[in-house]
């Protein structure tokens, strides 16, 4: 089982931000910038990620390049380890990429995959 290159989850990641965002804004219509919207947008994109992660399913970007989130040992990610992964994509990301890829660098894991023993992998 090999893990995807970066740029592959990068272009996954950026098509599922750009839904997020059109998702959110229709839910949570703002004009200005605030920390509500911010949290709120965050939890959504928590939600969105877990759910469609889990259980061999992928997120919408996901799917479009043909990767998903797997277990380490190759099962298919519970709804918990996807949670935990989601986590760090929501709320954290540049600390999630920095500190993941200097504490196991070449192995192409962000630091929640790393907590949450998950990798993104091609779909068979």
């Amino acid at each position: 089982m090999k893990p995807t290159p970066w740029w592959p989850r990068f272009w996954a990641w950026l098509i599922d931000v750009i839904i997020l965002g059109i998702v959110g804004w229709i839910i949570f219509p703002a004009f200005a910038f605030d920390w509500w919207h911010v949290g709120a947008n965050g939890v959504l994109a928590l939600v969105y990620w877990s759910v469609l992660e889990s259980e061999g399913r992928q997120s919408i970007g996901k799917k479009a390049l043909n990767i998903k989130l797997v277990a380490v040992k190759g099962k298919n990610a519970t709804l918990g380890a996807a949670a935990a992964s989601a986590f760090g994509k929501a709320f954290l990301l540049p600390l999630d990429m920095i500190i993941g890829v200097l504490a196991r660098p070449g192995k192409k894991q962000r630091l929640f995959n790393i907590a949450s023993d998950t990798v993104v992998v091609e779909k068979r």
